[in-house]
């Protein structure tokens, strides 16, 4: 199985080609490919990839079947940024069908969660998205005894039923439990997060109390590199940087270290603590030569 757990899903694409490139028949490898790409956000060919695989005819397996539905789901989202209704509308019913399919057959929470958030968002009728929110929590097991992943995802599932339900005070509830077990997963966090956003806006109501359970920001830096500046200057210098990855809670970095603005902002992420993802545009050797060395 390819390996998620740095979230680069570029490599993960690259890696998973290269495996199907052994095994060219292998559903897990074609799943986590399409998934790759979906997650990067190359949805037109993670569309193509997953019809030339044929993975939709697969039964019995919920993530590739969820699979389906997700890629319905992130059709449905990008409708909704073009305004249009109408497609939106069909995706989200499209991706209501899918995940339910895929919970009939498998009876995994996950994909049963998302039957009924997409029911909602399609404006299916208010006994079927209830319906299928009871079901969920009708199977959801016990989390004593759970890794923290597995614990976070039963009770962020189980926060997302209460949203659907209605009581906000249980969600809340359910989420922090979520997160304390495992709090160091943001790209849950976010997904989470993202999810429910996109229930309470359907339904009008405010999501500033989702805004504590957020992950810390990402940024991507870039800069001036011959700087000519005084020590004073730079000792101001580095302080603003320092001001503005604690005021917007910068977590993330990515960037290049080019001598002068790049630096200074490298350095400023690890004296917050923030991770530092150093991302060269060409070879080592070349950048130092021509962005490092002759400043």
């Amino acid at each position: 199985m390819i390996d998620f757990t740095e979230h680069d899903y570029i490599q993960a694409y690259a890696r998973s080609v290269e495996a199907l490139s052994q095994s060219p028949g292998d559903k897990d490898f074609q799943h986590q490919a399409v998934l790759s790409l979906a997650r990067m956000g190359s949805l037109e060919l993670a569309l193509l990839e997953y019809e030339r695989y044929g993975l939709d005819k697969v039964r019995n397996h919920e993530d590739i079947m969820a699979l389906g539905g997700r890629l319905s789901k992130d059709l449905y989202l990008r409708a909704l940024r073009h305004g249009d209704d109408v497609n939106a509308k069909q995706y989200a019913q499209n991706a209501a069908h899918q995940y339910e399919a895929a919970f009939q057959d498998t009876k995994g929470y996950y994909s049963g969660i998302n039957a009924a958030t997409m029911a909602f968002l399609a404006d299916m009728p208010k006994e079927i998205v209830l319906g299928r929110v009871q079901a969920i929590l009708n199977i959801l097991p016990p989390t004593e005894k759970l890794s923290p992943q597995d614990h976070y995802f039963i009770e962020a599932t189980r926060a997302e039923c209460f949203i659907l339900n209605g009581n906000i005070d249980k969600a809340t509830e359910s989420l922090k439990s979520a997160i304390t077990f495992d709090p160091l997963n943001y790209t849950a966090h976010a997904a989470t997060v993202k999810q429910f956003r996109m229930i309470l806006r359907k339904r009008g109501e405010p999501d500033d109390w989702l805004s504590p359970f957020s992950p810390p920001r990402a940024i991507h830096y870039a800069g001036h590199i011959d700087l000519c500046l005084s020590k004073a200057e730079s000792d101001s210098l580095c302080i603003s940087v320092s001001d503005h990855i604690q005021k917007f809670d910068i977590g993330f970095g990515y960037g290049a270290l080019a001598a002068g603005s790049d630096i200074i902002i490298a350095e400023a992420l690890i004296q917050e603590g923030a991770e530092l993802h150093v991302i060269l545009p060409c070879a080592t050797d070349l950048f130092i030569e021509h962005s490092v060395m002759p400043f």
